[in-house]
């Protein structure tokens, strides 16, 4: 806590001495005795502000107190601790209601696939002979007798697959649909759309009654024989934009949800607004996608500037959750997107922060562009700070290793290491949890 001294301080002009000549009739000047009153009050004034300073100072250290200064071993376990809950978050959200759904309703696997094609040989004598002549210092070619075989061969492989009953569903919806009107003119034709389609099992088609929104109820498998899926585009709007000389509507408003059982699996609702020539003014979106809430702000503050806000809450565990502030500087405005031919990055700033644990960073990429891509420029054009609370942890800084840079973490008591040593096992991790998409 601060004061500033400066409106209440106490002024010796304030303080006349007493004049020779018109005083009262009890020996007082009047403008003197005035002047003692101001006096007084400016010294009571200046003896609050100086007792409130003292007190915040003292609020100051009882914040230090309550926040101890931590060892670079405890660091380290806040550290790998951050990555934990990182990982937790990412699988809290795999092993969530939607996920699961979006899983076993897609079905995405491998499906043996068998192929074949005609594989043809020359037989007979051979193809020929080829010689060189030295008269003439070119190769003459003697054919040889004989003729093609031609042979049927085929190979095995694995393709990409989802469930016949989901192709089927959105092969079938394509029939009930007017295709040919939703993406008309290159503009999203939301009012074609609208209606209730509820799948019928029965005759294994989309039966389609009058809505003010576009539903789709269809059953989570099979085996169901109930629809007890719902979903629901409820409000779509867009905004004409000239992105280089072609006519783009860009959507300015949306609202999407998905329900199983009446329980809300996934939801997401969209505001922007662009300039005439499309580039994006304001950007905001409110994503659930149980068990997670995602929400995105982007900003142009300026032509040059601009900033995006990511904010990830795991309702499950809230220490989970994960924050990412971006603020990016060009190197000159954009007005249309012909502009983005010659344009650059000046300065990435951005925090990453995940529960007390948080990284900030600075990167001048326009002074780094003219120089050698080495570790040493790398390192003076950028700033990296690790933050555990508001204890400064370390400094990240690129180290150069046998022709290979790598990210090292300087820690508070000079001491260094290569983040690899916290990173390395979380992708494998992730690897590991998402294997099935990754083959």
């Amino acid at each position: 806590m601060y004061q500033d001294l400066t409106k209440s301080a106490v002024s010796i002009n304030s303080c006349d001495t007493m004049e020779s000549g018109n005083h009262s009739k009890d020996g007082a000047n009047p403008k003197s005795q005035k002047s003692r009153n101001a006096f007084t009050v400016n010294i009571f004034i200046f003896a609050v502000i100086i007792m409130l300073s003292f007190f915040a100072a003292g609020c100051d250290k009882d914040n230090e107190k309550d926040e101890p200064v931590t060892t670079v071993e405890e660091d380290k376990a806040n550290i790998r601790a951050s990555f934990d809950r990182t990982k937790k978050l990412i699988e809290n959200f795999k092993n969530g209601s939607l996920y699961r759904f979006a899983d076993q309703f897609i079905d995405y696997h491998e499906e043996y696939v068998e192929d074949g094609y005609y594989y043809y040989d020359y037989v007979g004598s051979g193809n020929g002979d080829y010689s060189f002549n030295y008269d003439t210092w070119e190769y003459e070619h003697t054919p040889g007798a004989g003729n093609y075989s031609y042979e049927w061969h085929s190979y095995d492989y694995y393709d990409d697959a989802i469930s016949e009953f989901t192709e089927r569903l959105v092969d079938k919806l394509g029939d009930a649909v007017d295709v040919d009107n939703i993406g008309d003119e290159g503009r999203f034709n939301y009012a074609s759309l609208k209606g209730k389609y509820a799948w019928n099992s029965s005759n294994e088609r989309w039966d389609k009654t009058s809505d003010n929104a576009f539903i789709l109820l269809f059953p989570s498998s099979e085996s169901k024989t109930a629809n007890d899926c719902e979903a629901v585009l409820t409000e779509y709007e867009d905004m004409r934009c000239d992105i280089e000389g072609d006519d783009i509507y860009l959507p300015t408003k949306a609202s999407i949800s998905l329900k199983k059982d009446s329980e809300t699996l996934f939801s997401t609702s969209l505001s922007a607004s662009y300039s005439n020539y499309g580039i994006p003014k304001q950007i905001t979106a409110n994503v659930y996608a149980k068990p997670l809430k995602v929400d995105v702000s982007f900003v142009q503050e300026s032509s040059a500037k601009f900033k995006a806000d990511v904010n990830l809450e795991d309702e499950t565990v809230a220490e989970n959750n994960l924050i990412l502030n971006c603020e990016a500087t060009l190197s000159s405005g954009i007005t249309q997107y012909t502009d983005l031919d010659d344009i650059s990055l000046n300065i990435l700033k951005f925090n990453i922060r995940q529960h007390e644990l948080s990284i900030a960073g600075t990167i001048d990429l326009k002074t780094l562009n003219d120089l050698r891509n080495t570790a040493a420029n790398i390192n003076a054009c950028s700033n990296f700070e690790v933050f555990y609370k508001t204890q400064k942890v370390g400094t990240l800084k690129v180290v150069e290793l046998d022709d290979e840079k790598y990210l090292y973490i300087v820690y508070k008591d000079e001491t260094q290491e290569n983040t690899s040593i916290y990173y390395d096992s979380f992708i494998e991790d992730l690897e590991t949890m998402f294997e099935k998409y990754l083959e």
